[in-house]
């Protein structure tokens, strides 16, 4: 079977096995690389031929080439990109594998690159404050913008899942909404009365006839690109500086919710991971973040008060 084929084959199985458009697409990307590099069989592959395609990756001095719509810049590919084509090939070639393809998996042995630390992107309690007061009036705009920045904040949603809302899965008497998230899983979030009486407001005042869902742009149903524009506006309006992107919302309500004693379980739940470990990939403070939790959990400091109240 030649590579092109089977990458073809194995991203179907993809779609089949009910992976999300934006994961196939994510594979896609990385696969179209190794068969513009690879003119074989994928019998005929080795771990050579793997090891020099990567090598290939890392030494390349321009990036989007052949892209259809950006032009070519100087610059080589990240780390991060790297990792994740490496990350690709190998669920390629194990799939491969599995089904029988081929005998042995060549990408088995390949070593991922370790990730530069991670720089913590959650909006920051004064940006987000900014950015609720200047869309407090009462225009339909500014309410459902109200709406959207709360429900964000509040729940730690992602963008899709903030976008593909409806009002039939909100129950703002409860305090809670149906949320789903990747790979089609349903669950439950909850939100403060705060949060539920901004989005009563909105919904009074909600364009009708244009779907289902709660949030509305002027076409429709508001996008993911269209809530990261609407994010935009909203920063260039607040004057905020800092990271303030719908994902950063998500890093932000990780980030309060342990920094205010919630458990890592917990969290894991409401951000819809099956993993905890992914969890942790949220669990980046800054320094003084780092210095206030350490105030409140020093051993010293609680083993001391022990003592005094002892005595």
């Amino acid at each position: 079977m030649k590579l092109e084929e089977a990458v073809e084959e194995f991203l179907l199985s993809c779609c089949a096995d009910g992976l999300s458009p934006r994961t196939v697409e994510w594979h896609h990307s990385h696969l179209k690389r190794l068969v513009s590099y690879l003119d074989k069989d994928v019998a005929a592959i080795s771990t050579h031929d793997i090891r020099d395609f990567v090598a290939h990756l890392r030494n390349r001095s321009r990036r989007y080439i052949g892209h259809p719509t950006h032009p070519p810049i100087e610059g080589g590919l990240s780390i991060a990109t790297i990792h994740g084509c490496i990350r690709s090939l190998k669920r390629f070639f194990n799939w491969l594998e599995k089904e029988g393809i081929i005998p042995a998996n060549p990408a088995a042995r390949l070593r991922l690159p370790k990730l530069p630390d991670r720089v913590p992107k959650g909006i920051s309690p004064s940006d987000f404050r900014k950015l609720l007061a200047c869309c407090n009036g009462n225009k339909v705009q500014e309410l459902r913008d109200r709406a959207i920045v709360l429900f964000l904040a509040d729940t730690g949603c992602r963008a899709g899942e903030v976008c593909s809302l409806k009002v039939e899965d909100l129950n703002l008497d409860e305090g809670i909404a149906l949320v789903r998230g990747k790979g089609r899983k349903e669950r439950m979030v909850a939100m403060s009365q705060t949060t539920c009486e901004a989005l009563k407001a909105y919904l009074e005042v909600r364009p009708k006839g244009k779907g289902e869902q709660v949030f509305i742009g002027q076409r429709g149903p508001l996008t993911v690109s269209g809530l990261s524009q609407v994010m935009r506006r909203l920063k260039k309006k607040a004057g905020v500086s800092g990271c303030c992107n719908p994902h950063s919302f998500r890093h932000g309500f990780a980030r309060e919710w342990l920094m205010s004693g919630g458990d890592m379980a917990s969290l894991s739940d409401l951000l819809g991971h099956a993993d905890i470990e992914t969890t942790k990939v949220y669990s980046v403070f800054r320094m003084m973040e780092l210095k206030a939790k350490h105030n409140q959990h020093s051993p010293v400091m609680h083993m001391l008060v022990e003592e005094e109240s002892g005595s």
